[in-house]
């Protein structure tokens, strides 16, 4: 039987709609977390193009100041996305939250991801973690981690009557966001600070379906210099083909990344 908290649920599911911003409903959310016995959360979302193009770009996270930033930036700078077995399982389609420390006991897992878990609990104070995937959508993935410094026997018993409570405040807070829009301006448009202004002026008119050799009229760019500066990046997001980048593109439409931009032509 799910020991679920439906008051507690109550309550958060209050403040979460109260809350306005992605920030704020992760600060509602940071708060109902450590209220379970957990002591802190970070909360990733990953849009497809981050996985299959702009592979070169680490995770980006939202935190609890709670959450050792440390490791977090050790994560960041040693790309140890790589080797994160809660990544590659979401990536594989498994949904069920992940126990860190069951994973690494149980030898499910590959040396170095094991060690991306030890790394965790031995230099930086993370005995214990579950990840609950959010989502896993044609759009990106998404999910969250939950951390405590108690040894696995305490921690056992506190996942045993707080885990289904936890998936339920969880999920919540990522579908509340994912269905505001909330999650392009964090996660998203930082992947496409790479791209120079005329490359977007580019790929914006690509999109169009408009003959390239037309692109000067509506931009004023000319056909030769956009045929350049497409082959370079293409070549730049790793030797892609041009039905590649406008299966990219199509992906940051979808989540409205360019909702706030001015087309210079009509859509």
């Amino acid at each position: 039987m799910k020991k679920v908290d439906h008051f507690l649920l109550g309550r958060y599911i209050a403040e979460l709609y109260a809350a306005s911003t992605l920030e704020t409903r992760f600060k509602v959310f940071e708060k109902y977390v450590k209220e379970l016995g957990f002591e802190g959360a970070s909360y990733t979302f990953a849009p497809r193009a981050h996985w299959e193009v702009f592979t070169q770009m680490p995770a980006i996270f939202l935190h609890s100041d709670t959450y050792p930033q440390n490791f977090l930036t050790h994560y960041a700078e040693n790309r140890l996305d790589r080797h994160d077995f809660t990544i590659r399982k979401v990536l594989q389609g498994e949904f069920d939250p992940m126990d860190w420390r069951e994973h690494e006991l149980q030898r499910t897992i590959t040396l170095a991801e094991a060690k991306v878990i030890e790394l965790a609990r031995e230099d930086y104070g993370i005995v214990n973690a579950i990840t609950i995937p959010t989502m896993m959508h044609e759009m990106g993935a998404a999910g969250a981690s939950v951390i405590s410094s108690e040894k696995d026997s305490t921690f056992g018993l506190l996942k045993q009557q707080k885990l289904d409570t936890l998936i339920h405040l969880t999920r919540l807070f990522h579908d509340l966001n994912f269905a505001n829009f909330n999650l392009p301006d964090k996660f998203i448009l930082p992947l496409f600070e790479t791209l120079k202004p005329k490359e977007i002026v580019i790929l914006q008119y690509l999109a169009t379906g408009k003959p390239m050799k037309n692109i000067q009229d509506y931009t004023g760019i000319s056909h030769s210099y956009a045929t350049n500066v497409l082959a370079e990046l293409r070549l730049r997001l790793g030797g892609i083909n041009n039905d590649k980048l406008m299966y990219l593109f199509g992906l940051m439409k979808a989540l409205m990344l360019f909702k706030n931009s001015k087309f210079p032509w009509s859509m």
